[in-house]
């Protein structure tokens, strides 16, 4: 879920979502009104805000620029999406660090999937380059196992720049936005989707009235997504795809190729 430090973000979806019904605002104006919405006085008391929570969390900035350093956990069998909550055992010593190391900062880690499942020790080249920022909710010792039970929710797409300042544990990684995430063919294509998913028996009634809810085309592409039979593979292409309208007709495709065994 989105807060005030992502108030850019809001109102450069704001813009798109206002064009989409052919009304212009200036990005400042949209600045401005993200301000008022999140109950403060103007863009500057927000923005004095966002820099104040920056500096005071130890997330090491990278550059002058959008870039970051995050404590990275590499995953196997697993595309998590934003939305999606997850829980994941941890048995890897660098993945106990690198966890320890999000509960230092502001328990946040970025969770990438490994190319090869089979490699114990995967380098940046063996992991794909875009994952979920995810915020750890809950962290659970499992001393007899020797392990860690995290649940974590996905956030934001996060693309991996290069090696962090602690090998295998923390990565420079940027932020990536999606695009046409309120064009009108993004809602059409998700009402179209939605239907494809009730009309394969036996449907799930809960999985659907979930789907439903979802009223953003992006987020109901992404916990959709979660829930088909889809190979690593075929989710991290899902999850790559910025482009809305191109996700949701990627999985289109898929729901008619997978049939009633389509939604898990």
């Amino acid at each position: 879920m989105r807060d005030y430090r992502d108030s850019k973000a809001i109102a450069h979806s704001l813009r798109e979502a206002l064009a989409a019904r052919s009304v212009s605002i200036s990005h400042s104006d949209s600045l401005e009104l993200v301000a008022k919405i999140l109950g403060f006085h103007d863009w500057n008391e927000l923005s004095a805000k966002i820099r104040a929570s920056d500096g005071a969390s130890r997330r090491k900035r990278v550059g002058d620029g959008d870039a970051f350093e995050s404590p990275m956990l590499a995953v196997r069998d697993l595309v998590l999406f934003p939305g999606l909550v997850f829980p994941l055992f941890i048995v890897r010593e660098r993945s106990k660090q690198a966890i320890e190391r999000a509960r230092g900062d502001d328990n946040r880690v970025v969770v990438v999937a490994q190319r090869n499942a089979g490699d114990d020790a995967p380098a940046l080249e063996g992991l794909h380059r875009v994952g979920v920022t995810a915020q750890l909710l809950d962290v659970m010792a499992l001393p007899k196992q020797n392990g860690v039970k995290i649940l974590v929710k996905g956030l934001e797409r996060t693309a991996l720049l290069g090696p962090g300042s602690h090998a295998g544990t923390t990565a420079e990684c940027t932020a990536v936005e999606e695009s046409r995430a309120h064009a009108p063919e993004a809602f059409a294509l998700r009402d179209a989707v939605l239907e494809q998913i009730r009309a394969q028996p036996p449907a799930d009634n809960y999985a659907l009235e979930f789907f439903a809810a979802l009223d953003t085309p992006g987020s109901f592409a992404d916990s959709a997504a979660a829930h088909l039979r889809l190979s690593v593979a075929e989710a991290q292409d899902l999850l790559e795809t910025l482009d809305v309208v191109a996700r949701l007709e990627k999985l289109r495709a898929k729901v008619s190729a997978l049939g009633a065994a389509a939604v898990t």
